[in-house]
């Protein structure tokens, strides 16, 4: 084909301020409103100066379909673009811009593109976390973006297992804004004595105080284990930030284990042998021996390793009548006794 075509493009900072229009006034429209009047103003010969060329050689028209061009940007810009085109001929000659078209014909003349930035949020910063009577609350620096679409929690049970946040447990259904999901804007005051309190003021959906904390309280976390937390901001147009530090946490366990119940005890060929059983599997058993009539029980050895729930007691004499004690300790220091078993070794 004997022509082609020059692609021009102007940003909407450039054409809005060619046809002196001020920001302000075209962000007060309506997103369909900005979109029309950026059309209209990039449509008018009158604005043709704020455009520049983008192709540094004329896209020929093809025979056998549309001709088509790449616009390549970095996308780190986030305002719209205003596209126009100008024929040009193989000698050089470039067809003057058209005449200024209706308004609804404006669309024809220029397009508007509207560009995603690639460029994801900073990654969030922790500030604290607290036990409270719910579960443990976590709070963190909202994020500044101004496009954020919310944040991504995760929860993992090993400092191992939070390298990753692919491999740890997800506690918020997709990206989740504030008001959304039990994330909410918070005020955190400590005090300053020896025990100071903690007050926590919640603010409204919005609020732009400095001191501003997004808190969320984890309800399904484990007593007595630790937590491992990480945090990703996730932007309107999908672009997720890097992830949070590794956030390392205890909630205390609040409630004590349930008292161990014996399974079997009764003598054996090396000395009496102890069953019981624990309704939590990591607690440490400590097992005691006195006679009747004693008063004070003697543990027989030091706690035993988590988990385990036999003990054979060598020591035991012939001939003699024993009552026997089971202790648990949990992680958090708890201690529990289950009930006492008596038993009466043949001579």
């Amino acid at each position: 084909m004997g022509f082609g075509y020059l692609i021009y493009r102007a940003s909407d900072a450039e054409l809005l301020q060619a046809a002196n229009v001020s920001m302000a006034a075209h962000r007060a429209l309506p997103p369909g409103q900005q979109r029309q009047q950026l059309r209209e103003l990039g449509s008018q010969q009158a604005n043709a100066d704020a455009f520049s060329p983008v192709n540094p050689e004329p896209v020929w028209a093809a025979s056998d379909g549309p001709a088509s061009w790449l616009d390549q940007l970095d996308g780190t810009l986030r305002n719209r673009f205003v596209y126009r085109l100008r024929s040009i001929d193989r000698a050089g000659n470039l067809a003057p811009w058209p005449p200024n078209p209706t308004a609804a014909k404006a669309g024809e003349v220029a397009v508007v593109v509207a560009v995603p930035p690639s460029t994801p949020p900073s990654p969030p910063r922790w500030a604290s976390w607290e036990p409270t009577s719910d579960g443990l609350a976590l709070h963190w620096v909202p994020s500044p973006e101004a496009d954020l679409a919310g944040y991504r929690l995760y929860r993992a049970g090993d400092l191992e297992a939070a390298g990753d946040p692919r491999g740890m447990t997800p506690l918020l259904a997709g990206a989740t804004g504030e008001g959304e999901g039990g994330l909410v804007a918070v005020r955190v005051t400590r005090g300053t004595s020896p025990s100071p309190t903690i007050e926590v003021e919640q603010l409204p959906v919005g609020d732009t105080s400095p001191d501003r904390l997004i808190r969320y309280v984890d309800t399904t976390v484990e007593g007595g284990r630790g937590a491992w937390y990480r945090l990703v901001a996730e932007d309107v147009h999908g672009n997720r930030s890097l992830p949070s530090e590794v956030l390392p946490t205890r909630f205390p366990k609040r409630q004590p284990p349930a008292a161990p119940a014996w399974s079997s005890a009764a003598p054996g060929t090396g000395g009496v042998e102890l069953t019981w059983s624990a309704v939590e599997d990591d607690l440490e058993p400590l097992v005691l021996r006195r006679r009747p009539d004693d008063l004070l029980w003697q543990p027989l050895g030091p706690w035993l390793p988590r988990g385990t729930s036999t003990f054979l007691d060598v020591e035991a004499e012939a001939g003699t009548t024993y009552e026997y004690l089971v202790r648990v300790r949990d992680r958090v220091g708890h201690v529990v006794s289950g009930p006492v078993q008596t038993i009466i070794l043949p001579p």
